[in-house]
């Protein structure tokens, strides 16, 4: 677990100074222990946010949170989020499955549920957020997309990013992707450098 803090001008015409945390990949489990979540929470609290981004993948697997006790304590974790400001969050792949004898099940129906019915959280699938500030789209990104072993597949991340219709605004705008890896690494693929700039345009 590792902060790393950074200040961005996004874009200059913005009226207002907005402060963003945004945490991903908290993979609960039992190695995830209170102690590690009070941190994240206190750091977050002292960092006084407008917004926190939850960029998914906040579960290892669904196998985690099937026990009522760690289900509870995740969502106290999400809860305590949600009193520092809105807490604006996406699933990651590890947050759409359980594990059921060596294969992986889809099945995040009822989290999804008890994710989106906390106070001052917003989870977001294939949606939008707005007020005042921000404009934010949250891209839920298919199973399919991460296939076995995390092979992903730019062809099908280039549909899943024609989704997002993005409306004029002069608010800043922000689309929550969890798995971004062909942009982040976009010289590791030449050959597919045509479809990387169809996802920039």
């Amino acid at each position: 677990m590792f902060f790393h803090d950074s200040r961005y001008l996004i874009h200059k015409n913005i009226k207002n100074n907005v402060k963003i945390v945004v945490i991903s990949d908290i993979h609960f489990s039992y190695n995830v222990t209170n102690k590690k979540l009070n941190r994240i929470v206190e750091h977050i609290y002292n960092e006084k946010p407008d917004y926190i981004f939850v960029a998914g993948d906040i579960v290892d697997s669904l196998d985690m949170i099937i026990k009522e006790k760690e289900e509870t304590r995740l969502i106290d974790f999400i809860k305590h989020l949600a009193t520092i400001t809105k807490t604006i969050m996406i699933l990651g792949n590890h947050d759409l499955y359980r594990s059921v004898k060596n294969k992986n099940i889809i099945e995040y129906e009822n989290y999804y549920k008890d994710l989106s019915n906390i106070k001052n959280v917003l989870l977001l699938r294939d949606s939008f957020y707005e007020d005042k500030n921000i404009l934010v789209y949250g891209l839920f990104q298919q199973y399919e997309y991460f296939k076995e072993h995390n092979k992903e597949d730019i062809e099908v991340l280039v549909k899943e990013v024609d989704k997002i219709k993005l409306k004029e605004s002069d608010k800043l705008k922000i689309v929550l992707i969890h798995s971004p890896y062909y942009l982040i690494n976009k010289s590791k693929y030449d050959k597919s450098s045509k479809l990387i700039k169809h996802i920039y345009d």
